[in-house]
């Protein structure tokens, strides 16, 4: 949708269109840190604990909870050009910059890692968003200790087709 309209702006204007870019996370690990950003942020009035929050977006009882199979849906994630998996982001980013030109062979994985995360802690740090309750959002433990083994099969339930797809496990 979104794409659609900036791949016309940019042939309407003479200029290449950029490669579409959909990526995709580990549904567990999902949950967990969407549900940490649900809780921060004033406007979602959900201030549940997780496996509530699972329950939740199982059933379709609240705005703020939807499954990682809708939003994949919604932003017809199936139509990028390229997918790739948060959890091996530069090997499947690599082909992206080589297709549009870009040679990423300036810093290594892990160098890349490390720049990412200061980046994304320096934003959140000097520019916080006036909707947020708190500057930090990101959980604080692994994904896994947050699920109990009802919300875990739902999760699977839910995401079954995304998980299968691109080889996730608990």
């Amino acid at each position: 949708m979104a794409y659609k309209h900036l791949a016309e702006t940019y042939t309407s204007r003479g200029l290449l269109v950029p490669p579409a870019i959909a990526f995709i996370r580990n549904p567990w690990s999902w949950y967990v840190a969407f549900w940490s950003w649900v809780r921060v942020v004033d406007y979602t009035h959900f201030q549940g604990d997780f496996n509530e929050y699972v329950k939740l977006v199982s059933q379709k009882r609240h705005g703020s909870c939807v499954s990682l199979t809708i939003y994949w849906e919604m932003m017809q994630a199936d139509k990028a050009d390229y997918i790739v998996r948060m959890e091996d982001w530069y090997s499947g980013i690599v082909p992206v910059f080589a297709k549009v030109g870009i040679v990423p062979d300036l810093v290594t994985a892990e160098e890349a890692d490390q720049i990412i995360r200061s980046v994304g802690t320096a934003r959140v740090d000097r520019h916080p968003d006036p909707n947020l309750k708190r500057t930090r959002w990101e959980a604080v433990h692994p994904y896994q200790e947050y699920y109990n083994e009802e919300s875990k099969a739902l999760v699977a339930r839910m995401d079954g087709e995304l998980i299968r797809r691109f080889g996730y496990e608990f």
